[in-house]
């Protein structure tokens, strides 16, 4: 399975990541550099998840 990633409408500046799923886990790509992290397991989707909601990542 081929997964298809999807970018934040925020996302405007070309420095972006996107999100993406294929059978074994939640896909996290950098728009720059083309770098794939697989986050795999219910448990450490959730917590990832947890972090963006929260704006751990924000470089703001």
């Amino acid at each position: 399975m081929v997964a298809r990633f999807r970018r934040s409408s925020r996302c405007n500046t070309g420095g972006c990541v996107e999100l993406g799923y294929d059978a074994r886990a939640l896909l996290v790509r950098d728009t720059v550099l083309g770098d794939v992290i697989e986050v795999r397991g219910a448990r450490a989707r959730a917590v990832f998840v947890d972090s963006l909601r929260r704006g751990r990542f924000d470089l703001g």
